[in-house]
């Protein structure tokens, strides 16, 4: 079922090729969205594991799901290189915080992975 759904929607939209993963919800959707992101940008990390790895990090804001912090401690990544940006009143990240965090896990050698604006 999900191939045909998958193959339907891609013709809605005009695609030839299509691809997809089916989620029972968003906090195990974010963890396979940063499990993807890693497999991208350090695709020995699957047959080799983290130890391939330099030390990663991701940053999401502070009024994010839980769900970001569980996914980086499930990926290895751990909680304390997951880092909550401040937001203005509109919920949206503070650019010049974000910014700053950045500056400073690059300082610290730590490699950049994801983020989660929002919610699940």
């Amino acid at each position: 079922m999900e191939k045909e759904v998958t193959k339907k929607m891609a013709e809605l939209i005009g695609w030839q090729d299509s691809d997809a993963i089916f989620a029972p919800g968003g906090a195990i959707s974010n963890l396979y969205a940063m499990n993807a992101a890693r497999h991208s940008r350090f695709p020995r990390c699957k047959p080799l594991g983290q130890s391939d790895l330099p030390t990663l990090c991701t940053f999401t804001s502070e009024d994010s799901h839980y769900s970001i912090k569980g996914a980086a401690a499930v990926m290895g990544i751990g909680t304390d290189n997951c880092f909550s940006i401040p937001t203005d009143p509109s919920g949206r990240m503070i650019p010049e915080a974000l910014e700053q965090r950045i500056i400073q896990c690059k300082k610290d050698g730590k490699i950049y992975l994801n983020n989660n604006f929002s919610y699940t």
